[in-house]
């Protein structure tokens, strides 16, 4: 396999001894499946990635959407995430109905749908959100062309596929997150007064980066006059706000050329909070 696939293989039935090094293993979580995978058919596959599969090769007269709520309950029922990729094994039906309210329930659930079936039937169904999974037998492995996912090989126990390292799979292992490090600070916080000037220097000035003002009013609109000096261009912009007391603080970012800040709250009668964030 390159960088850019993974190895995988689908089984009716957990094999008892899987193939050694593929990624990914698919499973059946119902349908018209001979075998439903338990979580303990999961949980027995080493493969770090897993791939559900909804098996439907008669669907005509079947309700689509219906089948899609069935197959969510079931992920739910094993531990998958949301946002996965999902199967639809449709073998050789063609039905564009079934296809889009299958697809349309599970999308609206956050996850995705690639259709599995035959070439000489399969691209007659319309394209689902995980795009098309064509049986491209060529006994090699391979991704067929515009495809994440293709099965290329039949075997007594499995049969072998390639998947894209592009698709988004039911990771069994997924990646720690730490937690992100605070690197800002509330550096000042003063209520401003009508008509009394506040004047500081910009955090930024010396740590270099941003800082940021944020000009909040809790009690009615408010215009406040702000004046900032930029030793870039030696000289003083003046700006009036209306800080409102709906949506929100006022941002303004403070980039390290800005040395000096004056502020003048200009409305009686509503206070006005400032905090510099370092």
């Amino acid at each position: 396999m390159s960088q850019n696939t993974l190895g995988g293989y689908d089984a009716a039935w957990a094999p008892g001894s899987p193939p050694n090094g593929d990624q990914v293993v698919m499973g059946y979580g119902g349908g018209d499946t001979p075998h439903v995978w338990s979580l303990a058919d999961w949980n027995s596959q080493p493969a770090r990635f897993r791939l559900p599969i909804w098996t439907r090769d008669n669907p005509a007269g079947r309700d689509g959407a219906a089948e899609a709520r069935a197959f969510l309950a079931y992920l739910d029922s094993v531990g998958a995430p949301r946002g996965i990729l999902t199967v639809l094994d449709y073998e050789t039906a063609v039905d564009a109905v079934f296809v889009a309210s299958f697809d349309g329930v599970m999308v609206a659930a956050g996850d995705k749908v690639a259709l599995y079936g035959s070439k000489s039937t399969l691209f007659q169904n319309p394209k689902p959100s995980g795009g098309y999974f064509p049986a491209d037998l060529t006994g090699s492995p391979h991704l067929y062309a515009g495809t994440l996912l293709t099965q290329y090989a039949f075997e007594q126990a499995w049969d072998d596929d390639t998947i894209s390292a592009a698709a988004v799979l039911w990771d069994t292992r997924p990646a720690v997150v730490s937690p992100a490090k605070a690197t800002r600070r509330n550096d000042m916080h003063i209520d401003l007064k009508p008509n009394t000037p506040v004047v500081f220097t910009n955090p930024a000035a010396a740590l270099g980066g941003t800082s940021t003002m944020l000009l909040a009013s809790d009690f009615g609109d408010a215009q406040v006059r702000v004046a900032t000096f930029s030793f870039k261009s030696a000289g003083w912009t003046v700006k009036e706000y209306t800080i409102g007391s709906k949506g929100g603080a006022l941002s303004l970012p403070m980039p390290a050329d800005t040395n000096k800040v004056s502020l003048i709250l200009q409305t009686d009668g509503v206070p006005v909070g400032l905090d510099v964030l370092a």
